[in-house]
Protein backbone atom coordinates (compact mmCIF):
# COMPACT_ATOMS: atom_id res chain seq x y z
CA UNK A 1 0.00 0.00 0.00
CA UNK A 2 1.27 3.46 -0.92
CA UNK A 3 1.43 6.19 1.68
CA UNK A 4 -0.90 9.11 0.96
CA UNK A 5 1.08 12.26 0.19
CA UNK A 6 -1.61 14.70 -0.90
CA UNK A 7 -5.34 14.83 -1.39
CA UNK A 8 -7.01 17.60 -3.36
CA UNK A 9 -10.77 17.93 -2.96
CA UNK A 10 -12.69 20.09 -5.43
CA UNK A 11 -16.14 20.91 -4.10
CA UNK A 12 -18.72 22.79 -6.17
CA UNK A 13 -21.77 24.42 -4.61
CA UNK A 14 -24.52 26.40 -6.32
CA UNK A 15 -24.87 29.16 -3.71
CA UNK A 16 -22.68 30.50 -0.94
CA UNK A 17 -25.44 29.74 1.59
CA UNK A 18 -24.90 26.03 0.85
CA UNK A 19 -21.67 26.27 2.84
CA UNK A 20 -23.80 25.78 5.92
CA UNK A 21 -24.76 22.31 4.64
CA UNK A 22 -21.16 21.19 4.08
CA UNK A 23 -19.41 22.98 6.96
CA UNK A 24 -19.74 20.06 9.37
CA UNK A 25 -18.23 17.62 6.84
CA UNK A 26 -15.40 20.00 6.06
CA UNK A 27 -14.65 20.52 9.76
CA UNK A 28 -14.62 16.76 10.29
CA UNK A 29 -12.19 15.95 7.49
CA UNK A 30 -9.96 18.92 8.34
CA UNK A 31 -9.82 18.15 12.07
CA UNK A 32 -6.32 17.70 13.51
CA UNK A 33 -7.34 14.21 14.64
CA UNK A 34 -8.36 13.23 11.11
CA UNK A 35 -6.18 10.64 9.38
CA UNK A 36 -5.79 13.17 6.55
CA UNK A 37 -4.27 15.82 8.84
CA UNK A 38 -2.39 18.31 6.66
CA UNK A 39 -2.49 16.28 3.44
CA UNK A 40 -5.93 17.50 2.43
CA UNK A 41 -6.49 20.74 0.55
CA UNK A 42 -9.96 21.89 -0.49
CA UNK A 43 -10.88 24.07 -3.45
CA UNK A 44 -14.43 25.25 -2.86
CA UNK A 45 -16.14 26.72 -5.93
CA UNK A 46 -19.24 28.86 -5.44
CA UNK A 47 -21.17 29.31 -8.66
CA UNK A 48 -23.42 32.19 -7.60
CA UNK A 49 -25.78 33.43 -4.96
CA UNK A 50 -23.01 35.23 -3.11
CA UNK A 51 -23.86 36.40 0.42
CA UNK A 52 -22.20 39.76 -0.18
CA UNK A 53 -23.63 41.47 -3.30
CA UNK A 54 -20.30 43.28 -3.75
CA UNK A 55 -18.44 39.97 -4.28
CA UNK A 56 -16.94 39.84 -7.75
CA UNK A 57 -16.79 36.62 -9.76
CA UNK A 58 -13.20 35.41 -9.84
CA UNK A 59 -12.44 36.46 -6.26
CA UNK A 60 -10.51 33.93 -4.16
CA UNK A 61 -10.11 33.64 -0.38
CA UNK A 62 -7.72 31.41 1.55
CA UNK A 63 -9.44 30.09 4.67
CA UNK A 64 -8.90 27.85 7.66
CA UNK A 65 -6.52 27.73 10.56
CA UNK A 66 -3.87 26.12 8.38
CA UNK A 67 -4.99 27.79 5.14
CA UNK A 68 -6.06 24.55 3.49
CA UNK A 69 -9.31 25.84 1.94
CA UNK A 70 -9.25 28.00 -1.15
CA UNK A 71 -12.67 29.51 -1.77
CA UNK A 72 -13.32 30.50 -5.40
CA UNK A 73 -16.23 32.68 -6.46
CA UNK A 74 -16.51 31.30 -9.98
CA UNK A 75 -17.07 28.18 -12.05
CA UNK A 76 -14.12 25.76 -12.00
CA UNK A 77 -12.15 24.79 -15.06
CA UNK A 78 -11.99 21.12 -14.16
CA UNK A 79 -9.76 20.24 -17.09
CA UNK A 80 -7.22 22.83 -15.93
CA UNK A 81 -7.41 21.53 -12.35
CA UNK A 82 -6.77 17.96 -13.51
CA UNK A 83 -3.89 19.10 -15.75
CA UNK A 84 -2.29 20.99 -12.84
CA UNK A 85 -2.65 18.08 -10.41
CA UNK A 86 -1.23 15.58 -12.92
CA UNK A 87 1.70 17.87 -13.74
CA UNK A 88 2.60 18.32 -10.05
CA UNK A 89 1.86 14.81 -8.80
CA UNK A 90 4.27 12.65 -6.87
CA UNK A 91 3.59 8.96 -7.19
CA UNK A 92 0.34 7.21 -7.92
CA UNK A 93 -2.72 9.31 -8.66
CA UNK A 94 -6.42 8.58 -8.40
CA UNK A 95 -9.06 10.86 -9.84
CA UNK A 96 -12.35 10.11 -8.14
CA UNK A 97 -15.45 11.81 -9.55
CA UNK A 98 -18.82 12.28 -7.91
CA UNK A 99 -20.47 14.96 -9.99
CA UNK A 100 -23.77 16.23 -11.30
CA UNK A 101 -24.48 15.82 -15.01
CA UNK A 102 -23.03 19.03 -16.48
CA UNK A 103 -19.64 18.38 -14.85
CA UNK A 104 -19.38 14.60 -15.21
CA UNK A 105 -18.50 14.26 -18.92
CA UNK A 106 -15.70 16.87 -19.03
CA UNK A 107 -14.05 15.32 -15.96
CA UNK A 108 -14.37 11.81 -17.38
CA UNK A 109 -12.81 12.96 -20.67
CA UNK A 110 -9.94 14.84 -18.97
CA UNK A 111 -9.22 11.99 -16.56
CA UNK A 112 -9.40 9.13 -19.05
CA UNK A 113 -7.00 10.96 -21.37
CA UNK A 114 -4.40 10.59 -18.58
CA UNK A 115 -4.79 6.85 -17.96
CA UNK A 116 -1.61 6.02 -19.88
CA UNK A 117 0.30 8.07 -17.25
CA UNK A 118 -0.42 5.52 -14.50
CA UNK A 119 -3.42 7.49 -13.29
CA UNK A 120 -6.53 5.70 -12.12
CA UNK A 121 -10.02 7.08 -12.63
CA UNK A 122 -13.09 6.01 -10.69
CA UNK A 123 -16.57 7.40 -10.95
CA UNK A 124 -19.05 7.14 -8.12
CA UNK A 125 -22.64 6.73 -9.23
CA UNK A 126 -24.08 9.14 -6.72
CA UNK A 127 -25.32 12.42 -8.09
CA UNK A 128 -25.45 15.28 -5.63
CA UNK A 129 -28.57 17.40 -5.89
Amino acid sequence: MTKLKKLELVWIIQKEAHEDWIKEWMDLILAPTSALKYKLHISLFILGGYKNPATVSGTQKLLGEHRRILKHYNEPDLNEIIEHQVEHRKGQTLILACLASPWRDPVRLAATSKLQLDIDFQELYFEPV
